[in-house]
C-alpha cells in the first residue's frame, strides 16, 4: 500500500472514530436530558412546558452536534493536510522527472542539430572547393586555347 493510500485509510479510520465518538456523546447527552425531565404525572404538561422542554432538548442536541463537528475537524484536519502534502510531493517528483526527461531529449536534439550543421558546413566547403577547382580548371583550359 502506498503512503497516499495509507493516509487515506487512516483518514477514513479517524473519521469513523470521530463519528462513533459523536454518536456516543449524543447518546450520553440524550440520556442526561431524558433523565432530567421530571416524570410525567397524570397531568400532561402545558404547551409552554412542552415547548420549553423541547427547546432545552434541541439546545443540548445542537451543542452535542457542535462538539462532534469540532472534534471531527480537529481530528481530521491534520490527516487531510498530510494527505495533501503527500499528493503535492508526488506531483512535484513526477513534474521534476518529466522536466528532466524533456531537458535530456532537448540536449540530444541540440547535439544532433549541431552535428548536422557541422556536416552541412563540410559539404558546403567541399562543394565550394569543387566549384572553385572547376572554375580554375575551366579558366586554365580557356587560357590554353
Amino acid at each position: 500500500m502506498t503512503t497516499a493510500e495509507q493516509e487515506f485509510t487512516n483518514l477514513g479510520r479517524q473519521g469513523h472514530d470521530a463519528f462513533l465518538a459523536g454518536v456516543q456523546s449524543w447518546t450520553s447527552a440524550t440520556q442526561r436530558l431524558v433523565s432530567s425531565v421530571p416524570a410525567l404525572t397524570a397531568q400532561a404538561p402545558s404547551p409552554a412546558q412542552f415547548a420549553a422542554a423541547w427547546f432545552d432538548y434541541a439546545e443540548q442536541a445542537l451543542g452535542a452536534q457542535r462538539e462532534i463537528v469540532s472534534t471531527f475537524l480537529q481530528d481530521t484536519t491534520p490527516a487531510v493536510q498530510q494527505a495533501l502534502d503527500a499528493v503535492s510531493q508526488s506531483a512535484t517528483k513526477a513534474a521534476d522527472s518529466v522536466l528532466d526527461a524533456v531537458i535530456r531529449a532537448t540536449d540530444q536534439i541540440v547535439e544532433v542539430a549541431q552535428a548536422n550543421a557541422a556536416s552541412a558546413k563540410e559539404v558546403t566547403r567541399a562543394a565550394r572547393s569543387a566549384v572553385n577547382g572547376a572554375t580554375d580548371a575551366a579558366a586554365a583550359t580557356g587560357d590554353a586555347n
